[in-house]
């Protein structure tokens, strides 16, 4: 007899505790990273996490580290979370190149902006099928020569740029 609760999808358990081990390694005493232990989808979500039932067993659909202050390269293994659709790794201090992404993946969104990143932006990334949003600005050591393909694409992005904060003041008194 099967229970009603339904276990998490194995290799996505599989793939995002390597994901945590291999990103404890550069980010030990995380506090978003330490507690995540057990299941990742069942009974509680881990922090960052989001989950979707609706296939029998759950699948993470969602990834959410942003503003975390993690450092060290994105781990490749990232790439294998098959059923993820929304990636947010944003303002952080991620270094390194962006990992390539297979055709295969769902991602929706991905949103690398305000990290450390270099290199170019991966065809890969460019190319997913089902890609509807792209951010990865405000990587100041990133090359820009491959932005010039997002503009055949119907994908929201800010190629690469990095939008100015506003000033807290709106203005200026001459004395």
């Amino acid at each position: 007899a099967r229970s009603w609760i339904e276990e998490t999808n194995q290799t996505d358990v599989e793939v995002i505790q390597k994901m945590r081990e291999e990103l404890l390694l550069q980010n030990q005493e995380n506090e978003a990273l330490e507690s995540w232990s057990g299941d990742p989808c069942m009974i509680f979500p881990w922090k960052g996490i989001t989950c979707d039932d609706s296939t029998g067993s759950s699948i993470i659909t969602k990834l959410d580290l942003s503003s975390n202050n993690l450092k060290g390269t994105i781990p490749s293994i990232v790439t294998e979370m098959t059923n993820l659709q929304i990636l947010n790794l944003s303002h952080n201090h991620f270094d390194g190149n962006i990992p390539s992404f297979p055709p295969s993946s769902l991602l929706i969104s991905v949103d690398l902006s305000y990290n450390d990143l270099t290199g170019q932006l991966p065809e890969s990334i460019i190319s997913l099928p089902h890609l509807k949003s792209l951010y990865f600005g405000c990587n100041q050591h990133m090359s820009d020569e491959d932005t010039a393909k997002l503009n055949s694409s119907l994908i929201n992005t800010d190629y690469g740029r990095c939008k100015a904060k506003k000033p807290k003041f709106g203005q200026v008194f001459v004395m």
